[in-house]
């Protein structure tokens, strides 16, 4: 990111990732759909624009923005189409987009998110009522599919099974507040998500830049 960039953080989240990079833009906003963690986001950055909305149907005008970034989010989303057809709305030509996802590896059938054990959590912890979560993971070219005018700037494959087998142990460390051990196990996480098991990983980061019209 650099002076002059307008950049949108679509599903913020706590709003971490448009507080780290925020400062280096002329603007910058997060959006997500979670009235909790965008009270959080705005309580933690209050220097920074935080909204309301759906990935679906996002309230801002066409090419509004220069980078927008997607971080572990279309997994979730209902429409994953309608989702990237409003960030390409919303995308200046030329611009680009940082997106995460689960990717479709050897070991992709292994992810505590699809589990009863984590619905059952979110029910607990967060008062969520939904049912076991889709977390959809995808092929490189199937994402791409969905993107056709875009070009790949950088691609990074991350985590083969460690990094899956750690979000199940962090389902119980976190809920039960042992934050010594959670440290420990983000950092096996960290360090098997830094490396790149190619089309076997189970995380894929891309960076894409829209073309031209």
């Amino acid at each position: 990111m650099s002076d002059g960039e307008t950049y949108l953080d679509v599903g913020c989240s706590d709003g971490e990732v448009v507080g780290s990079v925020g400062g280096r833009c002329s603007k910058a906003v997060g959006l997500d759909v979670d009235t909790r963690t965008m009270a959080e986001a705005k309580k933690r950055y209050p220097d920074f624009e935080f909204v309301l909305g759906s990935a679906d149907n996002l309230p801002f005008e066409d090419e509004s923005f220069t980078t927008v970034s997607m971080l572990d989010v279309l997994e979730h989303v209902p429409n994953p189409e309608k989702s990237l057809s409003e960030i390409d709305r919303v995308l200046q030509p030329g611009g680009h987009l940082i997106i995460s996802v689960p990717h479709k590896g050897s070991f992709w059938y292994i992810d505590a998110q699809r589990s009863r054990i984590f619905a059952a959590g979110r029910k607990i912890l967060l008062g969520k009522n939904d049912s076991v979560l889709e977390h959809k993971h995808y092929k490189t070219d199937e994402l791409l599919g969905m993107l056709p005018s875009y070009t790949v700037v950088n691609k990074h494959y991350g985590g083969l099974l460690l990094y899956p087998l750690c979000g199940y142990a962090l389902m119980f460390t976190d809920s039960l507040g042992v934050s010594r051990l959670s440290s420990a196990i983000r950092r096996i996480e960290e360090s098997d998500f830094q490396r790149d098991y190619g089309n076997r990983s189970w995380h894929l980061m891309m960076q894409l830049r829209k073309g031209e019209k």
